[in-house]
């Protein structure tokens, strides 16, 4: 599944348009975020719905939830 496929330093970069990889707390409150938003618009079928980018950021939010509880993605510490 997307899941398995994730490539956070493709997917992450594109979806959130950064060059340099936020840490992994960070880059999920920002999924979030952007879940959040697009829930919104699914919602009230706004035409700017993209569904394949709702899905892009739900794979994602999974995918750095289960990097940030392994310990494999980018530590939180400074």
């Amino acid at each position: 599944m997307g899941v398995d496929n994730y490539r956070r330093g493709t997917h992450l970069r594109r979806l959130l348009g950064c060059t340099t990889l936020p840490r992994n707390g960070p880059a999920l409150l920002r999924l979030i975020d952007m879940e959040a938003e697009l829930n919104v618009q699914r919602k009230m079928a706004d035409t700017g719905y993209n569904l394949i980018r709702h899905v892009e950021v739900l794979i994602a939010i999974v995918s750095e939830a289960r990097l940030l509880r392994t310990g494999q993605g980018r530590p939180d510490v400074t």
